[in-house]
């Protein structure tokens, strides 16, 4: 950021390297335009009274007051033609610089507003325009890919254009990162970036099979690259394309949503996917009398909840389509004691999960545990 600071220290530097004294004063503007915008040789430096007087860029607070403007000067006959137009490229390198802060600095403050917009109707339901002056909406027009991300245990807050930068660089481009609430962004994304343009789609016979294999082989990336980035706990959800300027907030809803169910769920897992998490979001709609109910009815066989290792083989016998092989593979164990635990369980329980009703019934028991649990 092009700081007082670090004008100061700029000053500094031409004092000592060059051996002249600097004057940085901050003038009027009517003043400013004397020395300047009536310069015929448009130049970022100007004679007057035996001093050159140089422009000096103002950063995006300053830039909106447009009563003053800041400037250094020094006496006319210590500086050679050449010095000066060394300063005067040093200094319109300072105004590219300051060009860029501005813009990344208006970026943020479009998407705090955006936060404090989403925040502020949360509560509200049916789907609510986005007002016309927030600038961003332009680019909510389009098909985006959405992520919440939100932090804990981390000692430090997350800059927010450090953020930005990395976020910029996995995606390998332009990414929205909007702060909502403490320790949590909302991340928007154009799909092509990630599942490449519609064109693209309609050329791969394979893509509508594929686009939430790549989607989650994507967040699984983001997530790495950001827990290894910054020391902490980081949870993370996403969920299908979509227009948020549509209807973000009901977009942010659902985004949080996705998150408290795979977090009620699997709480081994820190990043969750909304379609991998339909049957769960069925199963906590369900009211928490008829939870507790149907799990009393099916008590006798149920008595495997309990036992954490039954569990664990379960639910990867499950993620792993039910299949006796890539299932002993996974936990590490050999086919046969994969099929004896089975087996075991069959026995105890009287159900078998390599039966289709049987691994249903299970998998309902399981879901309905946590989440009675939990609650």
């Amino acid at each position: 950021m092009l700081s007082m600071r670090n004008i100061e220290r700029i000053c500094l530097q031409l004092e000592n390297t060059m051996g002249i004294k600097v004057k940085l004063e901050t003038v009027g503007a009517e003043t400013y335009n004397l020395l300047f915008e009536a310069n015929a040789e448009d130049r970022h430096s100007s004679v007057h009274g035996g001093r050159i007087y140089f422009a000096l860029p103002l950063d995006i607070a300053e830039q909106a007051e447009a009563s003053r403007g800041r400037v250094l000067s020094i006496a006319e006959g210590e500086l050679t033609d050449r010095e000066r137009g060394l300063i005067e490229l040093l200094i319109s390198g300072l105004e590219d610089a300051a060009a860029v802060q501005n813009t990344i600095n208006d970026d943020e403050a479009q998407a705090v507003m955006l936060g404090e917009w989403i925040e502020e109707h949360q509560k509200e339901y049916g789907a609510k325009e986005l007002p016309d002056q927030l600038q961003i909406k332009p680019r909510l027009c389009q098909p985006m890919l959405s992520f919440v991300l939100v932090s804990e245990g981390v000692h430090a807050p997350i800059p927010y254009d450090q953020l930005s930068r990395l976020l910029d660089s996995y995606f390998g481009g332009e990414v929205i990162l909007v702060p909502l609430q403490a320790s949590e962004w909302l991340i928007l994304a154009r799909e092509e970036m990630v599942i490449g343009s519609a064109d693209e789609r309609d050329r791969d016979t394979d893509a509508e099979e594929s686009e939430h294999e790549v989607l989650t082989a994507f967040g699984l990336g983001l997530y790495e690259l950001i827990a290894t980035e910054w020391v902490g706990n980081f949870h993370m959800a996403a969920v299908p394309s979509v227009i948020p300027a549509a209807d973000i907030i009901q977009l942010v809803r659902e985004l949080r949503e996705t998150l408290f169910l795979g977090r009620v769920f699997h709480v081994a897992e820190q990043i969750h996917f909304a379609w991998e998490l339909r049957l769960e979001k069925l199963i906590y709609s369900i009211p928490d009398r008829q939870r507790e109910k149907f799990l009393d009815l099916a008590s006798t066989h149920s008595a495997f909840l309990h036992d954490s290792e039954v569990g664990v083989t379960l639910s990867t016998f499950f993620q792993m389509d039910c299949n006796v092989s890539e299932t002993a593979k996974r936990l590490y164990v050999h086919r046969n004691t994969l099929i004896y635990r089975l087996d075991k369980i069959k026995q105890e329980t009287g159900l078998d999960v390599r039966r289709f009703e049987d691994a249903v019934l299970v998998k309902l028991l399981m879901l309905l545990y946590k989440v009675t649990k939990t609650v």
